[in-house]
């Protein structure tokens, strides 16, 4: 009897302690079922963040918590802004080494003598061109010693003697229903009276709607003057977009309407001390958005208009900074 008991015993005992490693078991799988789940449910969330959401936003919810190396695909305008677990610093734009080249300023365009015409003005460089009957870039820079006001607005509208073929004319304009809008504006030249005067001339002008020049363009202009006083130093370059062959015309000179106008921006010590660029591509007519919402990269508006802006400007330098857009620099 006594030796049955203890068999019973055993029996019961090994029993109880299969039945207790099988809910251990379970247990496991259920907490690592539980683990995958929650793995798989936040990868098909940042998926469809990533695919539908808005990429603004998804950079703020995305963080490197494995370790993993983000993609290059990846635009870097928000690649650079995506943040680690140990390392909360957004990555820094490179810094530019050594003295900025001279004569930074001025677009590269495949042209030829007869097609392009580069001009130097005490204030501004331009490129005119004769098929458009207008320039096709202004550009200079303007540092805190030139918003100095030391010039009143002239007015005096009249042809450039330096445009070999003969720019356009006041009678161009006179009736067609546009501005003569200024690619230079003539408050950023108000520093000398000689760079106010030269800001009138018929080559510093392109047939822009109302709408437009006394409306956000306007205004972008005049936010350049504030980026001038914050960060010292601002490099502009503006222009029509002329992409097509032919547009419609103003005038006994047919000067072309443009459907599009750019403005590229470089600040060599924008916030933090740190390079900046932007570009502003904005449609011929009266807009209701702030210029903001027209923020493109330097590399879409050289696409658009065959230019090759800050060309002389380190290479790694130039294309990190002309491939972003990175809006709270200028905000």
């Amino acid at each position: 009897m006594g030796t049955t008991t203890k068999k019973s015993s055993g029996k019961k005992a090994s029993v109880q302690k299969k039945a207790s490693s099988s809910k251990t078991s379970k247990k496991s799988q259920k907490r690592s079922g539980g683990a995958i789940a929650v793995i798989i449910v936040i990868v098909i969330a940042v998926a469809l963040l990533y695919l539908f959401g808005p990429r603004e936003t998804m950079i703020h919810l995305v963080y490197d918590y494995t370790g993993i190396v983000l993609p290059e695909a990846l635009p870097w305008e928000y690649r650079d802004e995506v943040v680690s677990e140990t390392n909360t610093t957004p990555q820094v734009t490179p810094q530019l080494s050594g003295d900025l080249p001279t004569a930074l300023e001025i677009p590269l365009c495949a042209h030829t003598a007869d097609s392009h015409e580069v001009h130097e003005y005490t204030g501004f460089t331009l490129c005119y061109r004769e098929q458009y009957e207008q320039a096709e870039w202004v550009a200079y820079e303007i540092n805190t010693a030139e918003l100095v006001k030391e010039a009143s607005r002239t007015d005096d509208f009249r042809p450039d003697p330096k445009i070999s073929t003969g720019s356009a004319t006041l009678a161009d304009y006179k009736g067609s229903g546009y501005d003569r809008g200024h690619l230079a504006p003539a408050a950023d030249l108000a520093y000398s009276k000689e760079t106010m005067s030269e800001s009138f001339y018929m080559s510093n002008m392109s047939p822009q709607t109302g709408g437009l020049n006394r409306g956000v363009w306007k205004d972008l202009e005049a936010e350049v003057r504030e980026w001038t006083e914050q960060f010292g130093s601002v490099y502009v370059v503006s222009g029509p977009v002329l992409e097509k062959d032919s547009y419609p015309t103003i005038g006994e000179n047919k000067v072309a309407v443009p459907e599009y106008y750019y403005k590229v921006l470089f600040a060599p010590e924008g916030r933090d001390g740190t390079p900046e660029m932007i570009g502003f591509l904005m449609p011929n007519k009266k807009l209701k958005e702030d210029f903001f919402a027209f923020a493109v990269s330097v590399d879409e508006i050289e696409s658009r208009t065959g230019l090759d802006f800050f060309h002389s400007m380190d290479d790694a330098a130039e294309s990190s900074l002309e491939a972003r857009i990175n809006l709270p620099a200028w905000q």
